[in-house]
């Protein structure tokens, strides 16, 4: 995961890319998260990066992308 902190959210987000490239298994079961100005809070603007590696298994790739960001917004706010 990399976070980036922005000023006062007038910056744009840092630029960024996403390259995937599937092995010799049937399925991708990597999965990237972007998310630009997700939370703001009185150090600025942070922005999420995840990538998240499949060998947990294919449940788990979905289950940390769609939740991961949300427990990170919790623990930041709490500070």
């Amino acid at each position: 995961l990399v976070f980036a902190v922005g000023g006062d959210g007038g910056e744009p987000s840092p630029e960024h890319g996403v390259v995937s490239i599937c092995g010799k298994r049937r399925e991708m079961e990597d999965a990237v998260a972007v998310m630009p100005s997700f939370v703001a809070s009185n150090d600025g603007v942070y922005h999420f990066f995840g990538v998240y590696d499949g060998h947990g298994g294919s449940q788990a790739v979905p289950y940390c992308k769609d939740r991961l960001h949300v427990a990170v917004v919790e623990e930041i706010r709490l500070t």
